[in-house]
């Protein structure tokens, strides 16, 4: 996994899902130990997703499957949000060669 937060200069790298913090951790672990860089994931959970939907980050997938967080990554500097990159793509999906698709294969260039 591709995370080039240290040579970006970031100090800290957030990930805000609607698990609980059980999975949270697990999550964390996972994450950390496939990352290149080594540095700390900051887990936060919005469990009701009240965060997510005033930022306009969630869309009701319909069907009875309720509403879901989009993917997007935030750089926020001393409090305030500096950029917001929504994903607008479709999910990579995983291929039996390559069971952790990269969506971002070029790290000096943000997701599309």
């Amino acid at each position: 996994m591709h995370l080039p937060a240290p040579q970006l200069g970031l100090k800290t790298i957030a990930v805000i899902t609607s698990n609980d913090r059980y999975v949270n951790e697990a999550w964390r672990k996972s994450i950390e130990d496939r990352m290149q860089a080594k540095m700390a994931l900051t887990m936060l959970s919005d469990a009701d997703g009240a965060a997510l939907r005033a930022l306009g980050l969630v869309d009701d997938l319909g069907f009875g499957m309720g509403e879901r967080a989009n993917r997007f990554a935030v750089l926020a500097e001393d409090g305030k949000v500096r950029c917001l990159l929504p994903h607008h793509g479709p999910s990579p999906q995983p291929k039996p060669d390559r069971p952790n698709p990269d969506p971002n294969p070029n790290p000096n260039t943000p997701p599309n």
